[in-house]
């Protein structure tokens, strides 16, 4: 869907994509709806002049015509408001669908370096907030449509009677849609400037009701804090928006007082015209059924002109957001090949978008097919990073990386993450069923579940559940949850199923005892005969035994080697080890 059109165009083409017929029909309804006072009244006037005629007015069984015809459009109008109400109740689950499928869609084909920007998370904030702007929208669309097509109607019949009481209803109703176009421009602009601090607001009410926040909060006591910051964030938003519509209401009641001044004066002239001979008896009678809804038609048209474009703006905070700058595919996909797993770094440099520090400068690097390496490096030394260059997450900024003989970025994604597991630091925990979790999408042959479950020795997790593989885990579905330790076996075990040429481990067992510290590490060691391996881990010792150990600091490589060589060396990654066993020496605790 082209995102690139006006907000009303986008809002058709997804009602027409999602619902076309009852798009139609709603054109139909709008259309006919909005003639139907204005028919009533010239059909009113007809039968008041029948009636009053000496000579017998043109009937079909006695009755009028006229009175015929004011039956049938009174039919048709309420069919019309009927088959309308029906339209919308099904164009808006389908509408509302098919705009948040527009939004989900656009999330992955995003670069993940634009999530490191909070200009993206506002607009996806926006957008998915606003999924169902392209509704409403619609819906008051064809209510503004409706009303001005009776109050033309109104004005032309006005007109007949007094030329000049049409001009100044005229005047007075764009008078109004204008001030209320404008109103609703202003209110807006508050929502956007307001977007960041919503997402606070959001945050503060999760911190506060979600299960995994909920232990801290309670154990340091934070419970009261967190509501007062919630609630001082929130009035301070609160009055922003209401110090906006006391404005905008004291602005409407000027205009409603001159409205119904306006009203007022026209009534006392009909009544002199009528008084006077110049109008006809049956004039006024159709114009009294105009008035009945006169009063609604007035009052709907700056509201629903106001929420028209009020829906307007939001429609295109969608629009914005599907227009955020995509991740980019090459134009001819590279044909599948075998990998073999080398990784080869060249004169590689990454800074994150809007920053003007490199994270990374000048990387270079070998790793060979069935060599595992260990990366290590202080906090913010580029680690998770580099790991996240060498699985094409991220794209350098400057240099290359490949895979085998292929640049990363002209491969697919989907033969990118065929080919590269990559374990995350903090992995999701999927409240799905066992099975779900390990599987995951992945295209894993027969069986490769329960070898997982083998190797990884997971039966006594899996005795654990009542249902087999097909318990559900954690508690927002299901009535089992796992430890942080079992959450972490279940990434690893999701990462192994799918048998990628290379793994990248990034702190993979930093929720485990040592006991499955070191089971997790030996299998790993035991797939490193076959498969390339990158271990990121802040617990040296647990990489001592890889084939190459490379030390980050602020962004650079500034060793390379084995454990052996690099602890002889004593340079950064001898400062780091030797921090590290301090604390297990004997007495060191104690002296410190």
């Amino acid at each position: 869907m082209n995102a690139t059109s006006s907000p009303l165009l986008f809002s058709y083409r997804v009602i027409f994509r999602a619902a076309p017929l009852a798009g139609m029909a709603l054109i139909l309804c709008t259309i006919l709806i909005g003639f139907m006072p204005g028919i009533q009244a010239f059909m009113l006037t007809s039968l008041m002049e029948q009636l009053s005629d000496p000579a017998p007015p043109t009937s079909w069984g006695g009755v009028p015509l006229a009175f015929i015809g004011i039956t049938v459009v009174s039919v048709v109008q309420m069919l019309c408001s009927l088959g309308n109400n029906l339209a919308f109740q099904y164009a808006k689950n389908r509408m509302n669908t098919r705009c948040t499928e527009l939004i989900l869609q656009k999330v992955p084909r995003l670069a993940a370096e634009s999530f490191e920007i909070d200009g993206v998370h506002d607009q996806l904030y926006r957008a998915y907030s606003n999924r169902e702007a392209p509704f409403e929208q619609i819906r008051a669309f064809h209510s503004v449509g409706s009303i001005f097509i009776s109050l033309i109607s109104f004005l032309v019949y006005v007109q007949s009677l007094n030329m000049w009481l049409s001009v100044v209803f005229a005047l007075s109703i764009v008078l109004y849609s204008v001030q209320m176009f404008f109103q609703s421009k202003v209110e807006h602009r508050v929502y956007e400037e307001q977007t960041a601090q919503e997402r606070e607001l959001n945050h503060l009410a999760e911190i506060g009701t979600r299960k995994n926040f909920g232990k801290e909060v309670r154990l340091f006591g934070l419970a009261g804090y967190v509501f007062d910051t919630w609630l001082s964030l929130s009035e301070r938003l609160t009055k922003q928006v209401l110090r906006v519509r006391t404005k905008h209401h004291l602005q409407n009641l000027f205009l409603t007082t001159a409205g119904f001044a306006t009203v007022t004066i026209f009534f006392v002239i009909v009544a002199l015209s009528v008084g006077s001979g110049q109008t006809s008896t049956a004039a006024f009678a159709g114009l009294v059924s105009f008035i009945g809804q006169l009063g609604y038609m007035i009052s709907n048209v700056g509201k629903q002109t106001r929420d028209f474009n009020l829906t307007r703006l939001k429609v295109r905070n969608v629009i914005e957001f599907l227009q955020v700058q995509e991740d980019a595919v090459p134009e001819a996909q590279q044909q599948l090949f075998d990998v073999q797993g080398t990784l080869h770094v060249k004169n590689v440099s990454f800074r994150y978008p809007g920053s003007e520090t490199w994270t990374l400068q000048d990387i270079n690097l070998e790793i060979n097919p069935g060599e595992t390496i260990g990366i290590v490096g202080e906090n913010g030394a580029g680690k998770t990073t580099l790991a996240c260059l060498l699985a094409g997450l991220y794209k350098p900024i400057d240099g290359e990386i490949l895979l085998d003989h292929v640049p990363l970025r002209e491969l697919s994604a989907e033969f990118r993450t065929q080919q590269i597991g990559f374990v995350h630091q903090k992995p999701i925990r999927y409240e799905l069923s066992f099975r779900e979790n390990i599987e995951l999408a992945a295209t894993a042959e027969r069986g490769a579940l329960e070898d997982v479950v083998e190797a990884f020795h997971m039966h006594d997790l899996l005795q654990k559940m009542p249902e087999g593989f097909e318990t559900l885990l954690g508690r927002s579905f299901g009535t089992l949850d796992l430890s942080g330790g079992e959450w972490q076996r279940m990434a690893i075990a999701r990462c192994v199923v799918r048998n990628p040429a290379v793994y990248i481990l990034d702190e993979p067992t930093s929720a485990l005892d040592p006991e499955n510290e070191s089971m997790i590490f030996n299998l790993f060691h035991q797939l490193s005969a076959q498969k390339t391996t990158v271990i990121i881990s802040h617990r040296l010792g647990s990489i001592k035994g890889v084939d190459k150990i490379v030390v980050l600091n602020r962004g650079r490589i500034v060793e390379v080697g084995r454990h052996e060589d690099l602890i002889a060396r004593g340079g950064e990654y001898c400062r780091l080890y030797e921090l590290q066993a301090q604390w297990y020496k004997e007495g060191e605790w104690c002296e410190a």
